[in-house]
């Protein structure tokens, strides 16, 4: 799978996030983007990049008057992500 830099620094990002909660990245779009650095467009092109790529999945469910809540889960094999770190 062939990464730009940008889907290459936010799969880290995830990745470092989601191995520390088995294998589920709760974090904000807020926390992803102060990580990344990236600017809100480039933010939202790459993530759906990547779930083109079938490198994450995306799963949001309404929590009523409390807003949305996210998880992206890495969808890559041990040995590729191995390779991102």
């Amino acid at each position: 799978m062939e990464l730009t830099y940008n889907e290459a620094v936010l799969l880290t990002e995830i990745a470092t996030i989601a191995v520390e909660n088995n294998g589920v990245c709760l974090a904000t779009d807020t926390q992803l983007l102060g990580s990344v650095g990236l600017s809100h467009r480039t933010y939202y092109r790459t993530l759906a990049s990547l779930e083109n790529k079938n490198a994450i999945v995306r799963e949001t469910k309404s929590i009523g008057h409390f807003g949305k809540q996210r998880k992206i889960t890495l969808n890559i094999p041990s040995s590729i992500l191995s390779t991102i770190y």
